[in-house]
């Protein structure tokens, strides 16, 4: 979403069905969306914690978690209980959708739909809700700048961190980082306190302050792990940026530190990036690019950045045990790796499964549910036998 516009808003379109998934992913990226996926329900949770979507598609019926339940857990957390939910199902009963709207969900389309009729709809509700928070700072809301302003003078965020482990020695190899709102506040969700920053022209003083709570409380870090950091794009090119402010500890060195380089949609010129990201690099940082083989803009920047890490898309990791494209997609990543001499990190795991088949197509490294969710103070994962 640039310019006040709708466009570029980040939807989580979530479905049991392949296909209307890629028809969903198509037809909104055409209308300069930008679109994730989810197959069930416990992926769609974990992606709106950590994507701060714009928007959610919820189908109703899935296996395992229904429609319904996601939508409640989604309104009870608060890090995602501000994120617009458009209900998509078959059901055209009343009953069904007074039960959708009672939990909270925003609309409600009736299978098969218009895809023009969903694009309106998603607009309008993007343009009235919040989470957007991508407006002209002349529009900005008062209030929410004064809130985020005072977030900043007062370093009112709070850090999660999540390990990403070895897998053949089964052991910790390092933490990401992952940065909140204050508890209660409309500015909890990550991605409306960013977006409010940026449009607020005030995302070096957020990250700044961001960086300081994560590095304070990274202290105790493990000297042979390393420390995983989001980085928005558009910070890379900033001068203070370039001087290492940003990354200056007394108890964790540059070189323990990795540059997860996020919303690669926002890198508009590669060339000056990459140079801007060369300079950073020549500090110590090293670079990850997330989501590598979710669409081209993920493959683009591995072409273009050469980073040392390689972070698979959950949605490859998803179910991978049972789907041989995926296997073969995890097998090519890893040869790119082995080739760039870089290292694969497999995203979002949470089955058994998913675990041993990734460690037999010889992934070594990886991250997920599966081993530990997120915590103020650095968890110890659990490893399930092989």
């Amino acid at each position: 979403m640039k310019g006040g516009g709708v466009e570029q808003a980040k939807i989580l379109a979530v479905d049991d069905e392949p296909d209307i998934l890629e028809m969903l992913k198509f037809r909104l990226s055409r209308e300069k969306f930008q679109v994730i996926t989810a197959t069930h329900g416990i992926e769609a949770l974990e992606k709106a914690a950590k994507e701060g979507p714009s928007l959610i598609l919820l189908d109703l019926v899935m296996p395992g978690l229904d429609g319904y339940e996601v939508c409640r857990r989604l309104k009870a957390n608060e890090e995602t209980k501000a994120i617009p939910v458009i209900m998509l199902t078959v059901k055209a009963g009343v009953e069904s959708k007074i039960a959708a709207l009672d939990l909270g969900a925003d609309d409600y389309m009736i299978k098969p739909f218009e895809i023009k009729e969903l694009v309106a709809r998603i607009k309008v509700i993007l343009r009235r809700s919040s989470v957007q928070a991508i407006k002209p700072e002349a529009q900005a809301d008062e209030k929410q700048v004064k809130e985020l302003r005072r977030i900043i003078a007062e370093n009112d965020v709070s850090c999660l961190f999540q390990p990403v482990v070895h897998l053949p020695s089964r052991s910790v190899f390092g933490y990401e980082a992952l940065t909140r709102g204050p508890k209660g506040s409309t500015l909890a969700d990550p991605a409306a306190l960013f977006t409010l920053a940026e449009k607020a022209e005030l995302l070096f003083e957020l990250e700044k302050v961001c960086r300081k709570k994560i590095l304070l409380a990274a202290k105790d870090l493990s000297p042979d792990q390393v420390l995983f950091l989001n980085l928005n794009p558009r910070l890379v090119g900033d001068p203070r940026s370039q001087e290492g402010n940003l990354f200056k500890s007394r108890q964790i060195g540059v070189g323990e530190m990795v540059l997860e380089i996020t919303e690669r949609t926002a890198i508009k010129d590669f060339e000056t990036f990459r140079e801007a990201l060369e300079r950073l690099k020549g500090l110590g940082l090293r670079v990850a690019i997330d989501d590598t083989g979710s669409g081209y803009s993920s493959l683009q920047a591995v072409a273009e950045l050469k980073p040392e890490f390689l972070k698979l898309d959950m949605s490859i990791v998803r179910d991978v045990y049972k789907d041989k494209v995926k296997q073969s997609l995890v097998e090519t990543i890893l040869h790119l790796a082995g080739k760039m001499e870089s290292l694969a990190i497999a995203e979002g795991i949470e089955q058994v499964e998913e675990y041993r088949t990734l460690v037999k197509l010889g992934v070594e490294y990886g991250q997920g549910y599966l081993f530990a969710r997120p915590a103020e103070i650095f968890p110890v994962p659990t490893f399930p036998p092989l």
